[in-house]
């Protein structure tokens, strides 16, 4: 993971783009550290199946973000304890058949995002990336 991305650096989140797998009506992308019994570092969910992407100011328009593993709204860059080895990173991007997450704000926590959506996934994608401190 770039520094940039991290609590080291900016800690702004990164742009990403995706392509492939059948038409979606709604994106839904999870950032998870996987060393870290699963913290979450970002939650972005309501992304208009037209726009396969996160831009890398702020999510797209309609977009909400949730909760985040350090009690806030919005991205927290990696930030793994110095003496820990490099930690594992997975992004997460699940495409949704049908739009699930209308009825969700900001803020949501991420059991309540996969619980919107599990009906309704069509296909996935992930990527993973690794920061040391």
């Amino acid at each position: 993971m770039p520094v940039r991305f991290t609590c080291d650096g900016e800690d702004i989140h990164p742009q990403l783009r995706w392509a492939g797998g059948p038409p979606a009506e709604e994106f839904a992308l999870v950032m998870v550290d996987q060393d870290a019994d699963e913290f979450v570092h970002w939650l972005v969910y309501g992304i208009p199946g037209h726009i396969p992407a996160v831009g890398a100011i702020s999510p797209p328009p309609g977009a909400r973000e949730g909760q985040n593993g350090f009690e806030r709204i919005g991205y927290g860059g990696p930030c793994p304890p110095r003496a820990d080895p490099a930690h594992r990173y997975l992004f997460t991007v699940y495409s949704l058949r049908v739009p699930r997450t209308r009825g969700l704000g900001p803020g949501a926590s991420l059991d309540e995002v996969l619980d919107a959506i599990r009906c309704c996934i069509q296909a996935q994608g992930s990527l993973s990336a690794t920061y040391e401190r």
